[in-house]
């Protein structure tokens, strides 16, 4: 009796010691973690750049010029105007007599050999560089307008860049097309690139290596009243790179 009381007495717990729990392992237990956050990579666009135009590297482009021009009107005759009838015979007299002297200075044609060749036409030299103005505009202004075009060869293939902006609803939005030529002698879309933030229709300024470089254009943007007018940020610059097809910083 006395052992047994001693064993019982030694594995009383003191309470003046704190005591620490010990894990206890239940059947079925199904352990729980804690789930943690990850940093989510989500790319920033890069930011708006200034730059004057004359610094950007590479060839440059014309800058578009809109001119302003007041229409000039006839004065209205009216009818029973004597002056309406002569004028309108005196004009009619004149185009028989220039149609006259046309047809006599026109020489006869000589009928060509029998044993004549066929010579097909020389193959037509691709443009590179700038194209031109409207070059990829739309035949109407509530769908996506391109006017500033540019065509380059990047690893042998020849890519085609059209630059401006989104169609109604959103026209303060610039994009930019790109577009390459195929074997089937077609441009296939390789893709629509917005710009990092709504700065206008957009013009392309100039083409350094695998970079477009984009500028403000001077061509209005045409509002329906879905949109507010943007002021664009002065001098900006967009910079796309053909080699990533990814907007970057200049």
């Amino acid at each position: 009796m006395l052992g047994l009381t001693l064993v019982a007495c030694g594995t009383a717990p003191d309470a003046s010691v704190p005591q620490i729990p010990s894990p206890v392992a239940t059947a079925n237990a199904t352990a729980t973690t804690q789930p943690t956050s990850q940093p989510t990579n989500t790319p920033t666009p890069p930011p708006v750049a200034t730059m004057l135009r004359t610094t950007i590297p590479g060839t440059q482009a014309p800058t578009w010029v809109v001119e302003v021009r007041t229409p000039q009107y006839a004065p209205t005759r009216g009818l029973g105007d004597p002056n309406l009838k002569s004028a309108a015979e005196t004009r009619v007299a004149q185009n028989h007599a220039a149609l006259g002297t046309a047809l006599a200075m026109t020489p006869s044609s000589t009928p060509g050999s029998p044993t004549a060749t066929y010579t097909p036409a020389p193959t037509a030299t691709e443009i590179l560089g700038w194209i031109g103005w409207g070059c990829g505009a739309g035949e109407n202004s509530h769908v996506a307008q391109y006017p500033s075009c540019w065509q380059l060869s990047l690893n042998g293939h020849l890519i085609y860049i059209m630059a401006g902006r989104l169609g109604i609803g959103d026209p303060n939005q610039g994009a930019i097309e790109v577009s390459e030529l195929g074997p089937d002698d077609s441009y296939h879309l390789i893709g629509t690139y917005l710009t990092p933030s709504k700065q206008g229709t957009v013009d392309i300024a100039t083409v350094d290596g695998t970079r477009v470089y984009l500028v403000q254009s001077n061509l209005p943007t045409p509002l329906d009243g879905e949109a507010t007018p943007v002021t664009p940020v002065p001098n900006f610059v967009f910079v796309f790179d053909l080699a990533t097809d990814q907007w970057v910083s200049p």
